[in-house]
């Protein structure tokens, strides 16, 4: 799942990729709807379904991370955490009270999900090519400190006063 969401950081695809996993993952549950027991028909739904699952699943730890304020990075990154964990608690929890039904409405429910992900994000817009964080940017005047008024300092140590900064 790393080579799309290298390609969609470089390029600046990250919507086309994003709706596209998801429109994998609901061909995927579709697809296991209308193969009814076919082992090959079932076998390549799944490989949808999880294809799909593994991209988003890759891809929105960065989401949350470029649309959060940088004051709230953390705590949104937590909040996401946290809730993916309580999410495969729940999910599992309601597994297992709903095994003996036919469709069921974990089913139904990421069907929805998925619908209303494609809605949601169909109207944003890509956010552009991933900044690169390397040695040019480390040079470059936004990340040198600002000397101490009235020294002639590099940005290291100040050379007047021999003290570092």
């Amino acid at each position: 799942m790393v080579p799309p969401i290298f390609l969609a950081e470089r390029r600046g695809r990250q919507k086309a990729v994003f709706l596209g996993a998801i429109g994998v993952l609901l061909a995927g549950q579709v697809g296991l709807v209308l193969v009814g027991q076919s082992v090959v028909g079932v076998a390549c739904s799944l490989l949808l379904f999880f294809a799909g699952f593994n991209l988003l699943e890759a891809s929105l730890p960065s989401l949350v991370s470029r649309t959060a304020p940088p004051a709230a990075k953390g705590t949104a990154i937590g909040v996401y955490s946290s809730v993916q964990f309580l999410g495969a608690f729940v999910g599992r929890q309601r597994r297992w009270i709903d095994l003996t039904s036919s469709l069921g409405s974990a089913w139904v429910f990421g069907v929805c999900a998925a619908v209303t992900l494609l809605v949601v994000r169909g109207g944003d817009r890509d956010a552009g090519p991933a900044q690169r964080l390397g040695p040019a940017l480390i040079r470059s005047r936004a990340w040198t400190p600002s000397a101490p008024t009235g020294c002639r300092a590099s940005w290291r140590m100040c050379r007047a006063c021999a003290r570092p900064w």
